[in-house]
């Protein structure tokens, strides 16, 4: 199957639960109202990231899967129950520590309204039961990836997204908004998405009597893989949230909805690489080093061909979408940092295939020593961007951070080559930026289409027709 059709795949389990969620939040809302409806995100909230406590072994188990594509079907049985084995173990530690951590947290950290409190009595054993289930869905989504199914995949991934959603809104509405009942229909959600995306492992790998048992031989390979994996997800989490964090203490929550709103809107744009680099990392896992290097020097410049003009295309509607969406009072704060924090979006979406590349190739290590090494430089860099320019010093902050990390990850994937066809795009991406900030709507469709077609015969020259092809097959 082609990496175009496994993309396609993955921009519609990505967007199929986004679709859902807009449609079913109204509807929430009104059934339980806003308070229950914040305590049930937060609760997702934090099975979500408790989630982290799989150790990597979701990636772990895609890698060492697509390697074994020629192997026996015993094999990867192998694999995959060792990884399932070692991931229940780590998420049940993630389930005692979180158990732990509840009663301070609903009491005090999460300032759930008083009134609530009664309803959030046997709260604590049913969230802390989520997360075994979490980090168990991810080692087989992982397998799933490695055998490059990705038509289950998302079919999956998109169910089990829809009924975490809408099974609480059904408990609901059959038996009353009481989070006394909606906190464990979180947990049966999980459940049924978790046995379902079981089922589609059997189909994908599949796993044989002969592959059942626990062999240390392993278990070795897959946690020093998956513990690096860890260590850049963890602290590329930390990235990701430090801006929020950081602004809140510096300018107050006021700014961090100025920040966010437009920071959420415009990182929407990262699904479409996301997409990409998920739909490669297996091929690029079975492939040799040389072979894997041509792949990914390929996708990178059909990556940039496509996405640097729906960048262009963001940045020119930004102003009138946000005053129309948010209204011009709201959109005075939030357009600059949307428009700053795109040209971070842009650099952060190239990185993707590089990053891939390097996991791919075993060198997680790199990837992970790289975010411990961005931490203390973003965290001084946010601290005088938010000092000297308030919100506008952070969205450049971000954005330069993520400049750096696309360098970084290029040069250490050996695809520094690359980068000298790929300076145009972000002149581009800075014009555009340019003319968004200086112009108004009313006059800047004539220079924004003039930089437009510049982007299509930029983008023309970097990917002919011949070399699309021969990458998409």
């Amino acid at each position: 199957m082609s990496i175009k059709r496994h993309t396609l795949q993955n921009l519609a389990g990505a967007l199929v639960p986004i679709a859902f969620s807009l449609a079913i939040v109204p509807v929430y809302l009104h059934v339980v109202g806003v308070a229950r409806y914040g305590v049930l995100a937060l609760v997702w909230l934090v099975v979500g990231y408790f989630g982290l406590f799989d150790l990597g072994l979701a990636r772990a188990t895609a890698y060492h899967v697509a390697r074994l594509h020629n192997a026996t079907n015993q094999a990867r049985s192998q694999v995959f129950m060792n990884a399932t084995f070692l991931n229940f173990c780590v998420g049940m530690v993630g389930a005692m520590v979180l158990y732990a951590a509840l009663p301070w947290l609903l009491h005090h950290g999460l300032k759930i309204p008083a009134s609530l409190m009664p309803e959030m009595r046997n709260a604590p054993i049913w969230i802390a039961s989520a997360v075994p289930l979490f980090t168990l869905n991810g080692v087989f989504l992982g397998a799933l990836e490695g055998r490059q199914r990705f038509d289950l995949l998302n079919i999956t991934a998109s169910l089990s997204a829809i009924l975490l959603q809408a099974v609480p809104l059904a408990v609901a509405l059959l038996h009353g908004p009481s989070l006394r009942w909606l906190i464990p229909a979180v947990v049966l959600a999980r459940v049924l998405g978790t046995l379902g995306t079981l089922a589609c492992v059997q189909l994908a790998l599949p796993i044989t009597p002969g592959g059942l048992a626990i062999h240390r031989r392993h278990i070795a390979p897959l946690l020093r893989y998956g513990g690096w994996i860890s260590v850049s997800s963890l602290a590329g989490n930390a990235l990701v949230a430090l801006d929020r964090i950081l602004i809140a203490a510096s300018l107050g929550v006021v700014a961090v909805g100025y920040y966010t709103v437009p920071y959420n809107l415009v990182n929407r744009a990262g699904i479409f690489p996301g997409a990409v680099s998920t739909s490669l990392f297996p091929r690029l896992s079975q492939s040799e080093q040389a072979q894997s290097a041509a792949l990914a020097a390929r996708a990178s410049a059909t990556l940039a061909a496509v996405f640097t003009p729906i960048i262009l295309a963001g940045a020119l509607a930004i102003p009138l979408f946000m005053r129309l969406w948010v209204g011009a009072a709201f959109a005075s704060h939030a357009t600059p940092v949307a428009l700053l924090l795109l040209v971070g979006v842009w650099a952060n979406g190239l990185a993707y295939v590089p990053f891939a590349h390097l996991q791919a190739g075993g060198a997680a290590a790199r990837t992970a020593w790289l975010h411990l090494l961005e931490l203390p430089l973003f965290i001084a860099m946010l601290w005088l961007g938010l000092h000297f320019y308030g919100l506008v010093g952070a969205a450049i902050a971000w954005s330069l951070r993520c400049v750096g990390d696309a360098l970084a990850v290029f040069l250490l994937a050996g695809l520094g080559g690359a980068l000298r066809t790929l300076w145009p795009g972000l002149l581009l991406v800075l014009g555009a930026l340019v003319l968004a900030w200086l112009l108004s709507p009313a006059i800047l469709w004539l220079p924004g289409l003039a930089v437009l077609v510049l982007a299509a015969l930029w983008a023309y020259r970097l990917v002919p027709d011949f070399t699309l092809r021969n990458l998409w097959r």
